[in-house]
């Protein structure tokens, strides 16, 4: 694959990596959409991955398509495009034994919170099956910080299906395990959904409350900029129809703000094709296998 066919639109670094990595076409362009994804490049990401499926099928890698389906549904759903995660999710199917198990579990419990946040007819009960299933593949996963991140997934699915105490208590819950284990943004966003399940269905989500209260928790970051810029663009938006919804755009907004900068943003644990050049960069205290 000429190294040109991607220069231009995801930068020196991706067209690099195509040209290093061995192994077939589909692991170059998952390859390519996963360091897109980590340099806030998304609708990039979106055209690798979507290819990445598309020759991992033709050339009878089920495994491997699946798992590709499977990076599509997170991406989509960070991007806030929640019914076209659910489409992608719906049209997966079961995970393979084996089969990454910890990314097949943050999918179904991705897909409950956006099965929760859409609420249409018989969203609630398809939120209920996907966050058992998501739970159940989560007893498997031993990796503390993985463990911990599915742990989120699952409390901001139940605090958008229940909301009130039972919610707000699921998400509270985590903030000192956050604080131990996991970089500022991260600690940022939980506070973002503490105060989305908080905030009454009809009121504006307090953005500038959700900033004092994670800075009270977890001090001030060096990407004090970034949120600066994160939170007032967000605040020109129309008012989303819920405060999840403007929490959800302040959270997308905040980690391509943060990835442009260089500041510390969590990758997915997914191994590149190589295993010399190793996983996606991330910082050593949050480093861990592809599990």
């Amino acid at each position: 694959m000429s190294t040109g066919m991607v220069e231009g639109v995801a930068g020196p670094q991706v067209a690099e990596l195509l040209g290093l990595l061995p192994g077939g076409l589909g692991e170059h362009l998952r390859a390519a959409a996963l360091l897109s994804w980590a340099q806030a490049g998304l609708p990039e990401a979106v055209g690798f991955l979507d290819r990445a499926e598309m020759l991992f099928r033709c050339a009878g890698r089920e495994e491997e398509a699946s798992a590709t389906r499977r990076l599509r549904v997170l991406l989509h759903a960070e991007m806030q495009e929640g019914d076209e995660a659910l489409r992608l999710y719906t049209a997966t199917g079961a995970a393979a034994v084996g089969d990454r198990p910890w990314l097949s579990a943050r999918v179904a419990l991705t897909a409950a919170f956006c099965f929760a946040d859409r609420g249409g007819d018989g969203d609630e009960a398809a939120a209920r099956l996907a966050l058992a299933e998501g739970r159940s593949l989560a007893e498997g996963i031993v990796d503390e910080a993985e463990r911990l991140h599915l742990d989120w997934l699952a409390a901001r699915a139940l605090a958008r299906l229940t909301g009130g105490l039972t919610g707000n208590l699921a998400l509270v819950s985590l903030r000192f395990r956050f604080i131990a284990w996991f970089p500022w943004l991260d600690q940022f966003l939980l506070t973002l959904d503490i105060h989305a399940c908080r905030t009454p269905a009809g009121h504006v989500l307090d953005l500038a409350a959700v900033l004092k209260e994670a800075e009270r928790f977890a001090g001030i970051h060096e990407g004090h900029c970034c949120v600066d810029q994160a939170l007032t663009f967000t605040r020109t938006l129309v008012p989303g129809p819920t405060p999840w919804k403007a929490g959800g755009f302040a959270g997308l907004l905040l980690r391509n703000f943060f990835r442009r900068d260089g500041h510390t943003v969590r990758p997915l644990p997914f191994l590149m094709p190589s295993q010399g050049l190793g996983p996606v960069p991330r910082a050593t205290r949050f480093q861990s296998p592809d599990l």
